[in-house]
């Protein structure tokens, strides 16, 4: 490549991985339904080398895609066609942990995991939390504006960020840090650039919000077969345990069954296997409560007066499922770590039994059963044998509508993989949800930005990407390109 010897100037070689050695790592998403060919993959250390790097991008008007662990699950973070890959594998330090001031200054390469177990040692918590926390950074979730399990108590990504650094396509640097709450001067600039996928700008620091180690947390299980049942039981929750409620996750009795096919059997201790025995055809919902205060043995007596609680509330309504709820109270954290842990790997327990069109959707809670009720037998008319085992953060709206086919025939589903899709966002919009809730849109969803977006929305936005990538060389092909993409499989 004639450029190599430019990047080799600014990097060193030792920093420049060139074709053919570039593997599957840097050049293929998560789902392994988007993969290419990139040029290069460069790994700069410092902010400076990035700026260099962007400004010698943008005077050639050479392509570059930002990457953290690639942990996309739209095609985000890989390239369409040849693109300079801009891997912050290298630029991983946790810069500073402030405990006076309750925040962490990061590079973008920062494994969340990482900054997590980190932050604990100095008795502080970071609160981001979801299944692909040992492979996101920083950088990534902040372009993702990811949410997870803990976005309801917490906030999104956006609600943990009090500053940034980023490089822009011309290699300057614009310096938006800070550690403060309130900071009102101005349009606060940092929130174009998450969420924004890279296509903007490229992070290469933040100030992350941190808060104090809880005390404890305690779990509530509930089994149960109505989908009715949801949003009564969210408003209990949230009347009872406004400020404890931390998490409030649904796992269908679909994506139960997957699980137990994808991994043949139930964890193998005696512990593992009571905490996860749930009955047959019932749905999971999770409630996480994290205390600060009282003591552990007065917020037991408070959630077995919750359940005490919910039990009359659904002995009292005459709903015909009621018989059929079951619900367990976990204090023990052996325990409440095997069910959060099992939660985790819903995803993983789907890309192991077989191929999944992924659908990260969001919508008003109260509507989810009737959704459902409306959305399963459409998808059962395209093909009998396709099927949507679901789960997600309900609490929140958020739902990972994924459908597979029984027998996994990937033929069948990416024949039919434009038509689900078309079924699934249609009822969404339908039902005044959102066809992208928390993974992004990347190649997979850039047509539907034209699709459900209105047109002035779509040319502001446009003038945001032409203000601060005139030439577009950040992240090309996402976002803001709106032709379709073939291929939906994930």
């Amino acid at each position: 490549m004639k450029h190599y010897d430019s990047f080799k100037e600014i990097l060193g070689q030792e920093a420049i991985m060139p074709q053919p050695s570039i593997t599957s790592e840097f050049n293929t998403d998560w789902t392994g339904a988007f993969s290419s060919k990139p040029s290069l993959v460069l790994f700069p250390t410092t902010t400076q080398e990035v700026s260099q790097i962007l400004s010698y991008c943008h005077k050639h008007s050479l392509h570059v895609v930002p990457q953290g662990g690639n942990s996309s699950l739209v095609g985000a973070s890989v390239p369409l066609r040849d693109e300079i890959v801009l891997s912050f594998k290298k630029m991983n330090q946790i810069l500073d942990i402030d405990a006076s001031s309750y925040t962490a200054t990061v590079q973008p390469g920062v494994v969340l995991q990482d900054l997590k177990q980190a932050t604990e040692k100095h008795n502080l918590f970071f609160p981001l939390s979801f299944g692909a926390q040992h492979l996101a950074t920083v950088g990534g979730f902040l372009s993702t504006n990811a949410g997870g399990l803990n976005a309801l108590r917490y906030g999104i990504s956006r609600d943990l960020c009090l500053g940034l650094e980023v490089v822009l396509a011309d290699g300057r640097v614009l310096n938006l840090e800070s550690s403060l709450r309130k900071r009102n001067q101005g349009i606060d600039l940092k929130h174009l650039f998450i969420g924004s996928e890279g296509t903007l700008g490229v992070i290469t620091k933040a100030n992350l919000k941190l808060l104090p180690q809880p005390s404890h947390k305690t779990t509530i299980s509930i089994q149960f077969k109505d989908l009715g049942f949801v949003h009564p039981m969210y408003e209990l929750a949230m009347e009872y345990y406004f400020h404890e409620l931390t998490a409030f996750e649904i796992c269908s009795k679909d994506i139960l069954d997957v699980a137990i096919r994808a991994f043949h059997s139930r964890p193998s201790t005696k512990q593992s296997s009571d905490v996860l025995n749930f009955e047959p055809n019932h749905h999971v919902l999770l409630l996480e409560l994290t205390h600060y205060q009282p003591a552990s043995d007065q917020s037991n007596h408070q959630a077995q007066n919750f359940i005490q609680i919910l039990k009359q509330q659904f002995t009292s309504s005459n709903q015909s499922n009621t018989d059929h709820i079951f619900i367990n109270l976990h204090t023990n954290p052996e325990e409440q770590a095997t069910l959060w842990g099992f939660r985790k790997t819903l995803p993983d327990a789907q890309k192991a039994l077989g191929p999944t069109l992924k659908h990260d959707i969001s919508l008003p809670l109260s509507q989810l059963s009737s959704f459902i009720q409306e959305l399963d037998p459409k998808l059962m008319n395209l093909h009998p044998k396709l099927f949507a085992p679901f789960f997600g953060h309900v609490g929140d709206g958020n739902v990972h509508y994924n459908v597979m086919h029984q027998q996994q025939d990937q033929q069948i589903l990416k024949a039919l993989a434009p038509q689900i899709a078309e079924l699934v966002y249609d009822t969404v919009v339908a039902y005044n949800g959102a066809f992208s809730a928390e993974h992004g849109i990347g190649q997979q969803k850039r047509n539907l930005m034209k699709r459900y977006l209105p047109e002035e929305t779509l040319d502001t936005l446009q003038s945001a990407k032409q203000t601060f990538d005139p030439k577009g060389i950040l992240n090309p092909h996402k976002v803001f390109d709106f032709e379709p993409i073939n291929s939906h499989l994930s």
